[in-house]
């Protein structure tokens, strides 16, 4: 998933913000990119809700993730291989992001802008700034303590970085 990751936050990138319109992200990724044609873009925007990295809402894509956290190479540009349909898959910070929504009176929207804003402020992880945010709503995340350890321990021996 990490060239699938990389591929949609390049277009996210491009245009300075964490949402826009279905028309812009097809259009970025297959005119402004060249990437894909049209409808192979289209596709590439389907696989990416499919792994919960955006969201559409009123006709809008969100990004569920920061999308300035994603360590993008110089010369990336995505294969065809992005465009194939994964088994469902809730990354972390997805699973984190929905118990926070579903026990807490905050939006989803609103709860991404938040945790970007730890995240960018505190200099932690994704997911670090999910635990922070939930906690200061009274959300009980405890559950999901040890797999955020784990995925520091592997991120900081294999990277030196804990952002991923």
């Amino acid at each position: 998933m990490n060239e699938l990751k990389q591929t949609v936050a390049m277009v996210f990138s491009r245009k300075g913000k964490p949402s826009m319109t279905e028309r812009d992200f097809i259009l970025t990724a297959s005119m402004d990119f060249r990437w894909f044609p049209p409808k192979d873009s289209q596709k590439l925007l389907e696989v990416a809700l499919e792994a919960e990295l955006v969201t559409r809402k009123d006709g809008d894509v969100i990004a569920n993730f920061d999308p300035k956290s994603v360590e993008i190479p110089l010369d990336f540009s995505p294969g065809p291989e992005v465009l194939r349909r994964r088994p469902q898959e809730t990354d972390l910070f997805t699973q984190i992001l929905g118990k926070i929504a579903a026990n807490s009176e905050v939006d989803e929207k609103r709860l991404i802008s938040k945790i970007n804003s730890v995240q960018s402020s505190m200099d932690v992880t994704i997911e670090v700034a999910a635990l922070i945010v939930g906690r200061e709503l009274g959300v009980d995340l405890s559950s999901f303590h040890g797999a955020v350890g784990e995925r520091l321990q592997s991120s900081s021996s294999g990277s030196g970085s804990l952002r991923k």
